[in-house]
């Protein structure tokens, strides 16, 4: 395989939102847009885990019956106070290459 110096200007990577108490978990096929190192540690060093800090990551996300915007991401967060939390767990890790099992 050759090096590739430059990554693709998005990625996608499932997001698993947790409902309060014995809800069943739903997942999220999400599309994130690429940070180099440098606009990674801005990212960081400006944003909370909120709602502004996933919109300028997530570009999108594939759902037959939920439509992405702005207005349905935040009704998401809103209603999931923990999911902006778990998108920008999922992004870092995914920018970092770290992956969840083999």
């Amino acid at each position: 395989m050759a090096i590739k110096l430059t990554p693709n200007p998005t990625f996608r990577a499932k997001v698993t939102i947790q409902p309060p108490g014995d809800g069943k978990p739903f997942d999220i096929d999400c599309e994130f847009r690429h940070k180099t190192a440098a606009e990674r540690e801005a990212f960081l060093a400006a944003h909370k885990f909120d709602l502004d800090a996933v919109q300028e990551v997530l570009v999108g996300w594939k759902d037959k019956d939920v439509e992405f915007s702005e207005e349905t991401l935040a009704v998401l967060l809103d209603n999931y106070p923990g999911a902006a939390s778990e998108f920008l767990t999922v992004y870092l890790r995914e920018l970092a290459g770290a992956r969840r099992g083999n």
